[in-house]
């Protein structure tokens, strides 16, 4: 089974970075080849079913997580749906500071035994959760830019 574990330090605090991850329904904007993502149901315990949608390599996939939410700390995530026989993964945040923040995403993945040509779809997944720290980093760098010019008054 394919364990992708990535961690990294970013100059904003963990509540900002959680709420980033969290807030689903902005991943198009910044998270590469997703194309669609929304909270499908809020459910008891701080739980979610999250929908996502990504596109490219000429491959398509959908996934429904089931996401366990520790606010500020972990968001704990499970396949539900899609075209993976398993998914496992795991946000986790760890305050470093007031303004800093380690994150960090381990993700444990197996793909179902499918047709021959399906190797595109394998390789946008891979590439997909390769990608996902860095672009939520440098979200994340925005963010703080934004948030900088409106405390400067600029």
């Amino acid at each position: 089974m394919p364990v992708i574990e990535q961690q990294a330090i970013v100059a904003s605090d963990c509540s900002r970075m959680y709420q980033l991850v969290n807030t689903i329904e902005d991943y198009p904007q910044f998270v590469p080849y997703c194309y669609d993502a929304k909270v499908l149901q809020h459910l008891q315990n701080n739980d979610l079913h999250a929908y996502m949608a990504f596109r490219g390599y000429g491959a398509q996939a959908r996934l429904v997580t089931h996401n366990h939410l520790r606010s500020n700390h972990s968001i704990h995530m499970q396949l539900v749906e899609g075209p993976l026989s398993s998914l496992d993964g795991v946000w986790r945040f760890v305050a470093l500071g007031e303004q800093q923040c380690s994150i960090a995403l381990s993700l444990r993945f197996e793909f179902k035994r499918t047709a021959p040509f399906d190797w595109l779809f394998q390789r946008l997944l891979q590439h997909l959760m390769h990608a996902q720290l860095h672009a939520f980093c440098r979200r994340a760098e925005e963010v703080e830019r934004s948030l900088r010019k409106v405390t400067n008054g600029s």
